[in-house]
């Protein structure tokens, strides 16, 4: 698993990107990363390009940024283009957040 933060102080732009297995493992890695990117972020993308696999946990920390992020005036998008596209629409993240093909 890697987790990798890129921010654009220009734009305001952070894009955090997750490759390798989304899981419960990375749990407080990436909610460091959520209080970091409140601070500096208007807009925020999580790039799943790279993630092989995503299991429940993933899926609740999406949301829980999600929330966070919304609550704060923020804007979240989701790349996608990875073996767990499926996941995303079964869930219906669609609905919740902007969702991009990588």
């Amino acid at each position: 698993m890697t987790l990798t933060t890129q921010h654009d102080a220009s734009t305001a732009h952070t894009t955090l990107s997750v490759g390798g297995r989304f899981t419960f493992h990375i749990y407080r890695e990436f909610n460091d990363a959520i209080k970091t990117i409140e601070s500096q972020a208007k807009r925020v993308t999580i790039d799943l390009s790279g993630t092989e696999y995503m299991d429940s946990a993933g899926l609740g920390l999406l949301v829980q940024m999600h929330s966070k992020l919304a609550a704060a005036e923020k804007t979240l998008k989701v790349t996608r283009g990875s073996v767990i596209d499926e996941i995303l629409s079964i869930a219906n993240f669609d609905k919740l957040f902007a969702i991009d093909y990588a």
